[in-house]
C-alpha cells in the first residue's frame, strides 16, 4: 500500500508516511436459532453420545465390537437392562 502523504515531522526528528484508512474487518454474524431448536439439537447430541458410551460399555463387558453392539438389539437392551439395575442400587446407596 502506498502513502497518501509523507512529512518530516520536526518535533519527532523522522519522516511521517499517511496511509488511507481501511475499513474494519466485517464480523461473520450467525443465522439465529431459536431456542427450542438448540435445545432439541443438545437433546439430540446428548443422547447420541449416551448409545454411543453405551455401546462401547457393552461392547467391552460382552467381548463384541462397538459397531456389533450397536447394530445387536439384544445386546443393547440386555446391556441397558444391566445398567439401569446397577444404577438403581447405586442410587439406593446413595440415599441411605
Amino acid at each position: 500500500m502506498q502513502p497518501i502523504s509523507s512529512y518530516f515531522d520536526h518535533a519527532l526528528q523522522c519522516m511521517v508516511n499517511v496511509y488511507p484508512s481501511q475499513d474494519a474487518p466485517r464480523r461473520k454474524s450467525r443465522n439465529y436459532t431459536p431456542i427450542k431448536e438448540r435445545d432439541e439439537q443438545r437433546r439430540e447430541r446428548s443422547a447420541r453420545q449416551t448409545r454411543h458410551m453405551n455401546a462401547y460399555d457393552a461392547a467391552v463387558c460382552y467381548g463384541v465390537t462397538q459397531d456389533e453392539a450397536e447394530s445387536v438389539p439384544s445386546v443393547m437392551t440386555e446391556f441397558e437392562a444391566t445398567l439401569r439395575q446397577e444404577r438403581a442400587r447405586y442410587n439406593r446407596r446413595k440415599a441411605k
